[in-house]
């Protein structure tokens, strides 16, 4: 089978959401350090306003660090969803495809971080690099999951 035929197997729809997610995780690399601690700073504000309201108070110093590893883990979670689901009918096995979206994960959060290089205010971090791919393994063993219990259903349905 050549790539081309490959590719056309696809769920187009969730292709494009997949490649769109890639695009907008990139994108978010590439905003400038000021920028990007803006962006978490409004979420920050937030969070912690949401914390005061059930009497917890944390340093927001802590917040906005743990408000933007778990940025990293959602979005590469969400990422890890779209593309299971992209290869979930094609002719890779599922064994196979896991493989893919795991190797597709980490090549995106290594890419991910390379672009920080060269954006003012901001480096590469091993640590975001670990947090992104421990998303794309948790998207990965919650939709296996959810295919044994699915196969489980059809095999106890009346």
């Amino acid at each position: 089978m050549t790539l081309k035929a490959f590719i056309k197997e696809l769920n187009p729809v969730f292709l494009s959401l997949s490649l769109l997610m890639t695009l907008l995780i990139w994108t978010n690399s590439l905003l400038p350090g000021e920028l990007s601690s803006n962006q978490s700073g409004f979420f920050v504000g937030i969070a912690s306003n949401i914390l005061q309201r059930v009497n917890m108070s944390v340093p927001i110093e802590l917040l906005s660090f743990w408000m933007r590893k778990l940025a990293h883990f959602t979005q590469f979670f969400i990422l890890g969803i779209l593309w299971m689901i992209t290869f979930a009918k094609s002719q890779l096995s599922h064994k196979h495809a896991i493989l893919v979206v795991l190797m597709i994960g980490l090549m995106t959060a290594l890419l991910d971080e390379g672009i920080q290089m060269f954006v003012p205010d901001r480096g590469p971090s091993l640590i975001d690099v670990l947090i992104d791919w421990v998303g794309i393994i948790t998207a990965v063993l919650i939709c296996k999951l959810y295919q044994q219990l699915k196969l489980s259903r059809q095999k106890h349905a009346p």
